[in-house]
């Protein structure tokens, strides 16, 4: 199998808890890392402070279903659950709201990337519209989604980061740049 990534991240916030999923698989879906987890959130506090009135849970493994956008590698929506090693299944529908691409901060940058260090007070910037930009450019392949997440009768909100470089099986990715169809 050639070279290839598959990263899915979400921490997600809920009124009264916080949910986080992450993945990396290879390109037969099998799973190299996963974490899931859910933190409730302290009640009657002024402001959220995450695990101030119990620990967090562990999820004994996760899932995801991406509905990948056609001709990028962007998800048009995604539904995560995690099978907490409480018995419990916690199952979130993810809806974007807005896409960033995470070249904005370095990410996968030639020359300006991410935690590079190019001497005191230098600065860079770059404009692109986003609607001109090839979506599988290499270069713009690596984004984080503002979601909506519903989670029973919970809403939620939170952010959906997606970097998927080369084949992915399950995702029906065959190549190492092409858009899912």
């Amino acid at each position: 199998m050639d070279p290839q990534f598959f990263w899915l991240w979400a921490p997600l916030w809920f009124d009264d808890c916080c949910v986080h999923f992450d993945v990396n698989e290879f390109g037969d879906g099998r799973r190299w890392h996963f974490v899931g987890a859910h933190l409730p959130l302290l009640a009657g506090a002024e402001q959220a402070v995450p695990g101030a009135d119990s620990t967090v849970r562990w999820a004994e493994s996760v899932s995801h279903a991406i509905d990948w956008r056609p001709g990028t590698r962007w998800s048009r929506s995604a539904d995560i659950t995690l099978d907490m090693r409480d018995g419990e299944v916690i199952e979130v529908h993810l809806e974007p709201m807005a896409t960033f691409q995470m070249r904005g901060l370095g990410y996968l940058h030639p020359q300006w990337g991410h935690g590079h260090w190019h001497g005191e007070h230098q600065v860079h910037s770059e404009r692109w519209t986003v609607t001109d930009t090839d979506p599988v450019d290499p270069f713009h392949l690596h984004c984080q989604q503002l979601v909506r997440a519903t989670w029973g009768d919970r809403s939620g909100i939170g952010v959906f980061e997606q970097l998927v470089i080369g084949e992915h099986e399950p995702s029906g990715l065959t190549g190492f740049f092409d858009g899912a169809s």
